[in-house]
Formats: structure tokens, sequence, C-alpha cells
């Protein structure tokens, strides 16, 4: 069945895409409206059916496809979120299968959270949860029984099942404390794995919105003292949490990294926990804070890294306290200013601490965080691992400052100079992190060279928000009061450059995942950050500085500008044509009031400039590789669009590139026009001419199998040349081949199966006269008996 209800997906996909066999075909039954139909019409008296459909359910939610397969990617969605689709009906509709399902969905999460599918079961959870609640309550001893295995579970599959777990801990008190015993448990477990988990569903309970209720000054009290009503049971939850988390600032430097992060983004998004978590980590800071004036280093850094038995180990992840604090600050800065005196006197003492370090961190030398051009930084050495481990710190905690400053100085003079002044220091650092070879050249604002998924380095210090509040202020913020500060930023080529391939890191990081509200601040985030590449595409600053080469400055920029682009509306067009327009009118606001169509179609056009001036050669800064990424940009785009105008404007200008344009030096970029003009053909026109005479352009290339045979004059299409004949076009007209021959096969089985019950139904229309005929006579004589 799930190879039929496969193949039949993959037959209907085919015949929406190509314009021939809909001529042929009027119309093809969508195999998915049948089986839904059929788990609907099942909850009539269909019990028996009702284990196959869950059987069928998993099966087909198995077809999810991983993250790197490239074959049939989109059908295997498809199948994948109809298995969902049918296991929510049945849940739904059959009383006696709700236990089946819900049991086997939570042995699949645990046993399989490796699996590509794991996602898709997270999902079809939360919204089974979400829908029927009751339902799974009444089966609460499965779920605790799935709980219970939390501390085997990889931090990631932890994290989800967490969170979609939190419809029941918002509405069963049982449930939260089964749960919170668990996360104690794993909190404390030997296996550091374990414990972020723990500390993971620490922080959830904490964000949570019927958790993060008002908590009063004085959070150090136990729980056993707050009165239990209501609210006060809540703050008391707190209370307790936050002890226990306290606790968690003894553990594992990788466990606390988590806590200080997490502690950030629920300050921002929870103001009633201001006061406690700040004071939480001012009292951290405090033990490695300097507070003699007259030393140079603001903090103690040899006590956050130690040697022991020949290994180096980070100790305290001093630059993650640093910035989780500055988060924290000004976070509360831009916030309308508290009636609690205590929010505000911490807040107070949290910003003087981090203005101090400010100062003294611009003052200091890299011997004063005896960091030596000369010294051992081989990781493969203790020696050299404590070297490497001091530079990543100082690296964290400039990048953390540099934020700060900017943030919280309001892009006054001041600021922005004193943003300058901390950059230099991390060039510093991070220059001899890079000649030691310790990260790639081309990350961490490297003036050359762009960021790919592929390279691995540190990640970033700079927050989502703060740096689209960066970039975002170098590019767009006209003010006449921020000019002077920000005309000292725009000046500094590596500044933006860094700031840009910063941003380019963190669109190659972003996951997108089903999340919570945070996810949702990380894509607004992200939004703005295609903003910003939008406008630097538009030239808005590439500008050169006088005395310097357009090119050499402009390319890098608008070469990041084109790769963040493009994975940021893969990941929009992957969520539905919805969100993708949400997404590109933030871009553009021309496109405010036009239909979704017209959207896309703006963009398109758009991009289509940017190929024209590469592909003619007009002084563009764009190269192969980009240019490339941009035509892929342009078919992902195209494929959003219905059958019309639109699209036929699309198909008749790569038509004219192929046509006009000779790309030798280029076999990807050919490769892509020709998919492109092709895959929109297939949608507009019946005929197979494209592909007709392209054959006869290769083969005036390259010639004829028969030597003997003199083949014709033929240039209908530039593009084809002897080397991209060999290279890409013979194999793309292979290709295009196939998948007509395929169209053809199908619609001949199509056909057949349709002449097959046509005949079926007029052999029983001839044959139902005579059956009734010699029935009737039978029923007079049963009725006279």
């Amino acid at each position: 069945m799930k190879m039929i209800i496969t193949r039949r997906l993959k037959d209907y996909d085919k015949w929406k895409h190509s314009k021939w066999s809909q001529g042929v075909v009027g119309q093809v039954q969508d195999i998915k409206q049948v089986l839904l139909d059929a788990v609907r019409y099942s909850s009539h008296g269909w019990d028996i059916a009702t284990p196959g459909l869950v059987q069928l359910g998993f099966f087909l939610m198995e077809s999810t496809p991983g993250k790197s397969s490239t074959s049939d990617g989109g059908v295997a969605q498809q199948v994948s979120g109809l298995g969902s689709e049918v296991l929510q009906m049945v849940f739904k509709f059959h009383c006696i299968a709700q236990q089946e399902v819900l049991s086997q969905l939570l042995n699949r999460i645990i046993t399989g959270c490796n699996s590509p599918s794991v996602d898709s079961y997270f999902r079809l959870l939360h919204s089974i949860i979400s829908s029927e609640p009751q339902v799974v309550l009444d089966s609460l001893h499965q779920v605790r029984e799935a709980v219970s295995y939390l501390s085997l579970l990889p931090p990631a599959a932890a994290t989800s099942l967490l969170w979609t777990l939190q419809p029941l801990v918002k509405i069963s008190p049982s449930f939260r404390d089964s749960l919170l015993l668990v996360l104690r448990k794993s909190l404390f477990s030997r296996q550091p794995e374990a414990r972020r988990s723990g500390l993971i569903g620490y922080l959830q309970l904490l964000r949570s919105e019927g958790v993060a209720t008002s908590v009063q000054s004085n959070w150090q009290l136990c729980s056993s003292q707050a009165p239990m009503t209501s609210s006060s049971a809540n703050e008391a939850l707190c209370y307790e949490i936050l002890g226990v988390l306290r606790r968690c600032l003894s553990q594992q430097d990788t466990v606390r990294v988590a806590l200080y992060e997490g502690l950030s983004d629920i300050y921002q998004t929870s103001p009633q926990l201001e006061e406690p978590i700040l004071t939480l980590l001012l009292s951290q800071f405090n033990h490695f804070y300097q507070h003699d004036k007259a030393t140079s280093l603001p903090v103690q850094l040899a006590n956050c890294v130690t040697v022991s038995h020949g290994e180096a180990t980070r100790v305290e992840p001093l630059d993650h306290l640093i910035r989780s604090v500055q988060l924290c600050v000004t976070c509360s800065l831009h916030r309308s200013s508290s009636s609690d005196k205590v929010v505000e006197s911490c807040v107070a003492t949290a910003q003087a601490r981090l203005d101090d370090v400010l100062v003294r961190m611009i003052r200091c030398e890299l011997d004063d965080f005896e960091i030596d051009t000369a010294a051992d930084y081989s990781i493969t050495g203790s020696v050299g691992m404590k070297n490497v481990m001091r530079c990543f710190i100082v690296a964290g905690m400039y990048e953390t400052l540099l934020e700060y400053a900017f943030v919280a100085g309001e892009k006054s003079m001041e600021s922005c100079q004193n943003v300058l002044k901390i950059f230099r220091g991390y060039q510093l650092v991070v220059n001899i992190l890079k000649e030691k070879g310790v990260i790639p050249a081309g990350l961490a604002g490297s003036k050359k060279g762009v960021s790919t998924k592929s390279q691995k380095g540190p990640h970033s210090m700079l927050s989502l928000k703060g740096l689209a509040t960066m970039l975002q202020a170098l590019i767009s913020d006209e003010l006449p009061a921020h000019q002077p500060g920000l005309g000292l930023l725009r000046e500094s080529n590596a500044l933006r450059s860094y700031l840009v391939s910063t941003a380019l890191q963190a669109v190659h990081q972003f996951s997108d995942q089903t999340g919570d509200d945070h996810h949702q601040l990380a894509t607004d985030a992200m939004t703005t950050l295609g903003r910003c590449f939008y406008k630097l595409m538009g030239g808005r600053v590439l500008a050169p500085q006088s005395g310097q080469n357009k090119k050499d400055k402009g390319k890098p920029l608008l070469v990041m500008s084109v790769e963040g682009l493009h994975r940021l509306m893969l990941i929009m067009c992957s969520r539905g044509v919805d969100q993708l327009c949400h997404f590109l009118s933030a871009l553009d606001e021309v496109t405010r009031d036009s239909s979704q169509q017209q959207i896309i179609h703006h963009f398109i056009r758009h991009f289509q400039h940017y190929v024209n001036s590469a592909v003619a050669g007009e002084a563009s800064v764009l190269g192969n590789k980009e240019t490339q990424l941009l035509v892929n940009l342009i078919a992902s785009l195209s494929a959003q669009l219905d059958p019309s105008q639109l699209l036929d404007q699309v198909h008749g200008w790569v038509k004219t590139i192929c046509v006009e344009w000779n790309l030798e030096n280029d076999v990807n970029l050919t490769k892509a026009l020709l998919s492109l003009m092709f895959t929109t053909s297939s949608q507009l026109s019946p005929d197979l001419t494209l592909l007709r005479h392209l054959s006869e352009d290769v083969q005036y290339q390259l010639g004829d199998i028969e030597e003997d045979i003199q083949v014709a004059e033929s240039k209908h299409f530039s593009v084809v040349t002897p080397r991209t004949s060999e290279g890409c076009v013979l194999s793309l007209i292979y290709q295009q081949t196939e998948q007509a021959l395929e169209i053809v096969d199908w619609l001949i089985d199509h056909l057949k199966a349709e002449h097959s019950v046509h005949s079926l139904t007029a052999a029983a229309a001839g044959v139902w006269p005579i059956l009734t005929n010699q029935m009737s006579p039978l029923s007079i004589h049963r009725s006279d008996d």
C-alpha cells in the first residue's frame, strides 16, 4: 500500500508539472484526498480497518527524507505528511486506537531519536496534545514512562520532547511533579549529556507562561515558606527551580554555557524574573571580576583555564557569562523603567561592572592576557591547548563588549569609537589564531573569502538580535544625530566585512525547526538580516571609499549577501508560499499591497537584473558561483508561481539568455539556466520543441555517432558549445528525455486503466438488466411463499 501511495503521488506530481500530460489527461484523482476520505468514513462502523490505518500511517511517516537526501525529497515529504494526517484523523475519530497511536508514537521517539522521521513524530505528538489534551491525560502513564528515558536521549531530542509536552505541564500538576523528579535525576547524573537534558527541562519550565509569574525580590526563600495558593505555588516552583539552577554553577563548563544562554533568553521574555536571574549571574561574575581598579586586567583570566594531569580544561566559560550579563542589561535598558527599586539597583550594578570591564579591556594589551604570538598554540599539547582556550575566551569577551558598546551607547560618537577600539583588540587575537592555523582564514571577519557551511570555527558571541541591530544601523540608519558615530564605523571596511560574514555564519547555523517563542525571535532576527542582505545587493553601502578599488571592496559584501539571501529564501520556500511572501514583503515595502504572485515575481525581476549584468559582463562584481546561486534562487521562486504571464516572462527571459549568450567558461551556470528553461517550459508548453532543438545543437557541436554522416548546421542556443555539450548539456538531454518517456509510459498505463474501467462499467451495465429480469420471478416466488 505504501508503494502504491508513493507511486500515485509521484504520478500526480508529474501530471501537475507537465502541460502536455494535462492536455491528454484532463484530471487525475488525488490519492491524498482519497485516503483521507477513507479514514473519515471509517469512523462509521469500519473499526476492523482501524489497526491497518494506524500501521499504514506510521509506515508512511517513515518516508521522511534525511537532510542529505536529494532524490524525490519533495514526494517523500508529502508521503510523510500524509502519514501524519492519517494518524491525526485516526486519533480523532477512533477512540479504540488512541492508546495504540500514542504508544507507538512515544516508542518511536524514544527508540528512533536519531532517525530522520523523529522531527515529524514530535510535530505529530505536539499536534495531538494540543488538540486532544484530555485524551492524552487519560494515558498519562505512557507519557511518564517515555519521560523516564529523558536522560538517555541526546540533548536535541530531549529539548524537542520537553517542548512537545509543555501543554501537559500547564494542565496537570501531577505530571509536572513527575517531570521535576526526572529532571532532578538527569541534572545530577554522571553523564554530561544527561545533565544538559535536565538543565534544558528546568529552563523550559521556568520559561513556561504558567510558571513565570511574579517573583518578589526575596527569591532566596525556600518553597516551603510560601503559602500554597495558585499563584504562590507557581512562585514557589520558581524559587525551587532557581535554587536548583544555582547548583548547576558547580558543574561542567558545557552545562554552564547552556545555563547562561538559557537564563538570558528567559530574562528577555519574562520581565518578572529580572531580579533573581541577574542576581544569580552577577554573583557568579563577581568570583572572576577584578575589583582592584589599579589592575589593568578586568577579570581573573588565570582562574578560567587550568592544566591538570597533562590536560587543559576550561573551568569557567567567562565569555558566555559576560555575554549573558550584557544581554540582560541591554534588555533592561530598552524596557520601560521598572518601579521595583531592587531591580533598578541590580541593573545599575551590572551596568557599572560592564562599563568598567569595557574601559579596562580597551586599555589592555595582549601581554596583559598572557597572549604571545611566539607561544605554543598546538591543540595536541596541554600548553598549546591552554593558550588556545585563553584566546577563545578573550576573543569572545571582545565580541560581547563590542555588542554592548554599540547597543548601550545608542550610536553616540563615544560608543562608536569604543566599538572600533574593541574590534581592533578582537582582530589581534583572531589573527593570532589564524596564523597558527587554529581557525580557518575565511572566518571571523576575514577580508577575503566567504564562510561556508563546511568550514568549522568558533560560534560568534554576538547575539542574533544584536548582530541584526548593528548591521541594520550601518546600512539603513539615516538619523542626523547618529551619522557622526555611524560614519566612523562605515569607514571601517574590516568591521563591515566582519559583521556581514558573521551574519552569513548565523544564517547557515539557523535551524529551521518547530520551536517556541525563542525560535520566533530568531526568525524575526533572520528577517532583519535578510533585509540587510537585500539592501547590500542594492548597493546601498557598496560605494567604495575614495582612492580604493571598487571591485576589491564591493565583491566580498555582495557575494556574502547573495549567499545569505539565497539560504534564507530556501528556508522560507520550504515553509510554504504564505511564509515566503511574508518574508519577501518585509524585505521591500513596495510589495506590501501586491498579491502573492506579484510579490514573488517582483523579486524574480530584481534577481534577473543581476544575472543579466553578470552574463553581459557589465562591470559585475558577481562571480560565476554567485550568479549560479541567483539562477537557482530564481528557480526556487519560480516554482511558487502558477502557470501565467508571470511564469511566461521567466521562461522568455531564461530562453533569451540561452539563445543569445555564450557561457563557455561556466558549465555549472549553463546547466542551471537550461534546467530552469526546461522546468518552466514543461509547465507552459505541451510540446518538446526545446528538447529537439537542443539535441540538434549538441549533435552539430559533437558530431554524429556515425562519422560518415554530415550533420546539418544548427545554432538554436549560443550556450551550447563543445565544452558545455560534453560537460552538462548532453546529460540534461538524457535526463529530460528519460522524464518525457516516463510521462509517456505513465500516460499509456493511465489510459489503459481508464479503458479497462470503462469496459467493465459498460459490461456491468449490460449484464445488470439481464440479472434483474432473472431475479424477478424468484423474488415473486419467495414473496408468495
